[in-house]
């Protein structure tokens, strides 16, 4: 489990360090102050495929480009670093203080001085591309990994996908990320194949219960494709024989049961989500907070999530009051954009603020 994060030059965040790391890690702040970059950060340094990850995260972020073969596309790796731009020598890091470092490194194979390029610029020295190859380098504790960077500045995306270790295929992967809007049905069924007759059934039967009290059971029944999106998942009430939509109960459901997934099937791992608060109203949040913290307790899994919702705060607030125990496994940890550290607050304070009316988002 992380104590601590340590992050330089990834995008907006030019140096951040982040103290106090919990079970369940709640991230605040402006828009554009770096939140989401943390948790891409997190994937990132503990994952054991990197090179696809970070296709991964471009892809969700719409930083990819074409590339000169009809269908084929690349990731602009410029979008990484700071200013949206790479020269020889440009490095991000992300390190978690106990060893544990990635280190991402654009290198050009000849000796030649280093020159800028930005978003949109060409290449500028008169010199045709190819003379100039740049390389990018990730070095993580799984390894050295080194790819060749196109003259517009992207990696072919096959290239990121093939350089993912063997064992990853057969599912030696404990993390999962949840963004803003969710997982697809493709994706929820994946999750629920690694679930499924497992004890791991009965957590997400508790959380989605959460908003249903009667639901007993789920299936899915869509055909799986990757271009599936909603109308394939169904759950099964208290004394009645029909199936139920999972659409019927709204997106809220769905976000839970995407949450829970992600929980179960990330056991002795790590969880992150993008505001976690989508699609849920207020008069829940203190028992998603409740569920949430004694399945990631039980499972031994370490929860990063952002919001911007004072309705989570508050749900997490009114936790305390019954359970400061349990509440207390919950650090908030305030993102300010420039600052070179997080502004950390330990559930009571969360409390103490609520009841105040103190904004510490």
């Amino acid at each position: 489990m992380l104590s601590q994060l340590h992050i330089e030059n990834y995008r907006g965040i030019k140096a951040l360090s982040i103290e106090q790391l919990s079970l369940v890690n709640l991230l605040v702040g402006t828009n554009n102050s770096g939140k989401t970059s943390i948790l891409e950060c997190i994937e990132l340094l503990t994952t054991d495929i990197p090179a696809q990850i970070l296709g991964d995260i471009a892809h969700r972020r719409g930083e990819m480009i074409e590339a000169d073969l009809p269908g084929e596309r690349e990731v602009d790796v410029r979008h990484f670093f700071p200013g949206h731009m790479i020269q020889a020598e440009s490095q991000f890091s992300i390190s978690d203080g106990a060893g544990g470092k990635l280190v991402c490194s654009v290198v050009r194979e000849d000796s030649q001085a280093r020159l800028p390029f930005a978003v949109g610029e060409a290449w500028t020295n008169g010199t045709h591309p190819e003379s100039f190859p740049l390389l990018l380098l990730i070095s993580s504790p799984t390894g050295r990994i080194e790819l060749r960077v196109s003259s517009r500045f992207g990696i072919n995306a096959h290239e990121l996908i093939r350089r993912a270790p063997k064992y990853w295929f057969e599912g030696s992967e404990r993390q999962t990320v949840i963004p803003t809007e969710g997982p697809n049905d493709y994706e929820l069924s994946v999750m629920w194949d690694q679930i499924a007759l497992t004890p791991g059934e009965d957590e997400v039967i508790r959380v989605l219960q959460i908003i249903e009290p009667t639901v007993e059971r789920i299936a899915f029944l869509a055909r799986r494709t990757n271009h599936s999106k909603r109308g394939g998942i169904v759950l099964k009430l208290k004394d009645t024989s029909e199936r139920v939509p999972l659409g019927s109960f709204g997106d809220g459901m769905r976000r839970l049961l995407a949450i829970a997934f992600a929980v179960v099937r990330s056991a002795g791992g790590v969880v992150l989500i993008d505001e976690i608060d989508t699609g849920l109203h207020f008069s829940v949040m203190s028992e998603m907070w409740r569920a949430l913290l004694l399945t990631a307790q039980r499972l031994k899994v370490q929860i990063f999530a952002t919001t911007h919702s004072q309705d989570c705060l508050d749900g997490l607030a009114g936790l305390y009051d019954k359970e400061p125990e349990l509440a207390s496994k919950i650090v908030l940890h305030r993102v300010k954009s420039g600052v070179r550290t997080t502004t950390a607050y330990t559930a009571d304070e969360i409390e103490y603020a609520s009841r105040r009316h103190i904004e510490v988002r």
